[in-house]
């Protein structure tokens, strides 16, 4: 299984190494380097803004669920993430994905991913979806389908590439990638 997180950030450079998302594809279970980072407290405040973003979208008439898996299988490879907020409206469906951090590309390539994944996943291919990722400082990332049209190509081959039985090579080396 590719995660959308890791494919995103795959396609558009900020992660170069595709081993290890491909280790990761396919190795359920692993041992991890340990870790300070508070997992808890992380998800604790994930889901505090998540509930403050679909009460916002709610109060103007959205219908909104929160934390959606997503999953499609493709011939050659599964891609899976788990969408932020779905939310639905006069016939418009918008994934919202929510940041805690600074800006990055592939925030807005994880949406468009998501914007591709979702109508396969539902099996409803004339679904118009948009999307948008939000930052905890209030900031705004639109991403439209035309975006996610014109890299649809590449996110397919991008599974692909990293569901494949051969091993993507580790880039640009062991010590950037970690694994």
């Amino acid at each position: 299984e590719v995660w959308t997180s890791g494919l995103a950030q795959y396609l558009c450079g900020e992660s170069p190494c595709g081993w290890r998302f491909q280790f990761k594809a396919k190795h359920k279970t692993f041992e991890k380097v340990p870790s300070d980072f508070d997992s808890a407290g992380w998800k604790i405040k994930h889901t505090d803004a998540l509930k403050v973003e679909a009460a916002a979208l709610e109060a103007n008439g959205w219908k909104c669920r929160i934390e959606t898996y997503v999953r499609v299988t493709g011939k050659t490879g599964v891609l899976v993430g788990k969408i932020d907020i779905i939310a639905q409206k006069g016939g418009v469906t918008k994934v919202i994905d929510v940041k805690s951090g600074e800006p990055k590309a592939s925030h807005a390539v994880q949406v468009a991913i998501y914007l591709v994944a979702l109508p396969m996943a539902w099996e409803t291919p004339k679904l118009f979806v948009t999307g948008e990722v939000v930052y905890a400082d209030g900031t705004t990332v639109e991403v439209g389908p035309e975006q996610a049209n014109e890299w649809k190509g590449r996110i397919f081959a991008g599974v692909r590439e990293l569901s494949a039985p051969e091993s993507v090579a580790k880039r640009p080396g062991e010590q950037t990638c970690k694994w």
